[in-house]
């Protein structure tokens, strides 16, 4: 249940607050023991496992947060148990970083070597003695080992990778399971007659389960419905359901033979000899509220409009090699067609001739054989419900249908007889929909011995060979939500931490191409080395006129042992157009100077030496120092140089311009 789950998280959330604070506190002995006073000890620690406190709690945390988001049901089951030790593991963290060293530095003391307790502290102190010199022992020995095992990497290495494969092939064939079944107290008995069978019929097998079933040690009451289907929680007269009531589980934990399990062995052996109806019991779902029953349910579904005697004969098919199929048992389906029916068939042209309504006549059969509701009234101080219906004695037999008259146009009344006629055909009580496809069910259990997951997947396997074409299946109760539980925490444990959106990156590089005007990203790359050849080799830029120095004072830094300013370089300058209208400016002379060009008039906040930001000043371009040293990274090269990475932003500093780009500065 969800409370041992929660419980047995939180055992293990004392667990991991305990074991953090054992850390700290051993740790702080051993320095103490080197010979550190208690507050230098604890500060000495926290320098050398503080880090890993950290690291503990992290990887912690990634593994069982995830959990808390999974959905369906295993996730409300998972959830609980996950924000138990996640929550657990930050408390632990908290104390480990700040409560554990404060107590250590107070109340450990320095070691005294010789110090000697009373007579009777001697025994104590050699056992302990001993047993502190095997332990420290163990870890120096423990201490080679490891720092011998650390040279041969490469071997570890080969022998992680075996116990890695080897715990995945354990893994995969260890049986799949979802929820346990457990004992509730209680048991369903479905009884299941001939189609047509009476009431009477159905309450006589029932009163003779019942009272075979009372016999049985363990079992303390019953309770007979008649006319209820136990497996399908449907109405029908030839079926019904007995829910066996256990004793309290006090008493039959005391004999093993009064399990839930062994009462419904039992029970199954006691109505075997009843000959008249088809009896199974089963027990209750694991969790109340999905699904009738417990083990699984695959539903049949005639996906191509074959037939109800066409899923009929799927059904069986599937129930019949389920039988000989070892795994599984108590493998049925209720679904059937041969109940007895009534056709009424209404000659239409001969009901036109005589002036009466096919709607009326629907209408009469519904109020006769039927029922219809007229209205409510108070008498006496309560409430009765009028119900329009025909008296049971007339309507008993054929002749009765055939005698119910309707009024027809000129207002005379006409028999049914005169233009209908009735012929006994068969067909299903019921057929149930799933996923809008006529369906039928198909209940079962897994063996002893094996899982729900492996009953489910011999199911799977037997429908690929046996299912006709045109017929699938679906799963549905504890089975759908076992799958669909498998698949979510397989996404959710395989996420990565990076989200990646499918189709940014072809966006992104479409976008520059078409501010840059070229096809590809990497075209830029090929401008930038075009621009940074012409600069080696002292020519002018293709597009001077658009082109602006940024210059800054060359004893300004960003770094003492990196200066960006052109002088410091020994390049040299050429006349272009001035920063603003009239002065002349720099041209670029290291291959590392990179081009920004202005597409189109944007303001975006690159002004002149006196400050200027407005549009006016957008049109002119200038050149920015790349320095590979100041880890600008290429993808922002190609932002500056397709306008597209500025989110504006302009201030004057040192006579220079400052452009804001992804959350950096450029200056």
């Amino acid at each position: 249940t969800l409370n041992t789950l929660s419980l047995f998280g939180l055992v293990l959330a004392v667990g991991i607050v305990v074991d953090d604070a054992i850390v700290v506190v051993e740790n702080v002995e051993r320095n103490i023991a080197a010979g550190l006073n208690p507050r230098e000890a604890a500060r000495k620690s926290m320098d050398e496992v503080g880090a890993a406190l950290i690291a503990i709690a992290l990887v912690l945390s990634a593994v069982f947060v995830p959990s808390a988001f999974i959905t369906g049901i295993s996730g409300q089951f998972y959830r609980q148990f996950a924000l138990t030790i996640a929550g657990a593991t930050v408390i632990s963290l908290t104390c480990s970083l700040t409560l554990s060293p404060a107590l250590c530095a107070l109340l450990l003391k320095p070691h005294d070597q010789q110090h000697h307790g009373r007579w009777w502290q001697r025994p104590f102190e050699i056992f302990f003695g001993g047993f502190n010199k095997g332990f420290d022992w163990i870890a120096t020995n423990y201490g080679k080992l490891t720092a011998r095992t650390v040279r041969i990497a490469g071997v570890m290495l080969i022998v992680y990778a075996g116990v890695l494969a080897f715990g995945f092939n354990e893994f995969r064939k260890t049986p799949v399971g979802f929820i346990p079944q457990v004992d509730a107290g209680y048991l369903i008995t479905v009884v299941q007659l001939p189609p047509g069978a009476s009431l009477d019929r159905t309450d006589a097998v029932n009163r003779r389960v019942v009272e075979k079933a009372l016999k049985i040690p363990g079992i303390l009451g019953a309770v007979n419905i008649v006319g209820f289907s136990g497996a399908t929680f449907t109405n029908a007269p030839n079926s019904g359901a007995v829910f066996f009531v256990l004793a309290p589980f006090e008493e039959r934990a005391k004999h093993p033979d009064q399990s839930a399990a062994a009462i419904q062995a039992k029970l199954f052996a006691q109505v075997a000899s009843i000959q008249e109806a088809l009896i199974v019991v089963v027990t209750p779902p694991p969790v109340r509220g999905v699904g009738n029953a417990g083990g699984f349910r695959m539903m049949i579904e005639d996906r191509a409009g074959r037939g109800p005697e066409a899923l009929q004969a799927a059904a069986y098919a599937m129930m019949a090699r389920a039988a000989k199929t070892p795994g599984l048992e108590h493998v049925f389906s209720l679904f059937e067609t041969s109940t007895p029916q009534l056709y009424l068939d209404i000659d239409r042209t001969k009901a036109q001739l005589l002036g009466v309504n096919v709607q009326d006549v629907f209408s009469a059969l519904q109020v006769y054989l039927g029922s219809s509701y007229v209205n409510d009234f108070n008498l006496f101080g309560r409430t009765f419900r009028v119900v329009a219906q025909a008296d049971s004695q007339y309507r008993n037999t054929t002749r009765d249908v055939l005698n119910i008259r309707v009024r027809n146009a000129s207002g005379e009344t006409v028999p049914l007889g005169a233009f209908t006629t009735v012929r006994d055909i068969s067909g299903p009580y019921r057929v149930p929909r799933y996923n809008l496809y006529p369906a039928a069910e198909l209940d079962g259990n897994a063996a002893t011995g094996y899982s729900q997951g492996q009953a489910i997947q011999i199911m799977e396997k037997l429908a690929a060979q046996t299912l006709p074409e045109g017929f699938g299946y679906e799963w549905t109760t504890l089975a759908f939500q076992q799958i669909r539980g498998r698949q979510h925490g397989d996404f959710c444990f395989r996420a990565r931490g990076r989200v990646r959106v499918p189709g940014a990156r072809r966006a992104i590089r479409k976008r520059n191409a078409a501010a840059c005007g070229d096809s590809h990203r990497s075209n830029v790359s090929r401008r930038l080395d075009r621009r940074r050849g012409a600069a080696r080799a002292g020519q002018q830029h293709p597009d001077a006129s658009r082109l602006r120095r940024a210059d800054r004072p060359c004893s300004e830094e960003r770094h003492p042992d990196r200066r960006v300013c052109q002088a410091n370089r020994g390049s040299g300058q050429r006349p272009l157009q001035g920063r603003g209208r009239s002065r002349a400016a720099s041209v670029p002379a290291h291959p590392d100077d990179v081009a920004f060009v202005h597409l189109r008039r944007v303001a975006i906040g690159l002004g002149g030496g006196r400050g200027r930001g407005t549009a006016a000043d957008a049109r002119h371009s200038g050149f920015f120092r790349h320095d590979r040293r100041h880890r600008f990274r290429p993808d922002l090269h190609a932002g500056i140089l397709c306008r597209l990475a500025l989110d504006g932003g302009a201030g004057e500093k040192a006579g220079g311009a400052c452009v804001a780009a992804r959350g950096v500065t450029l200056c």
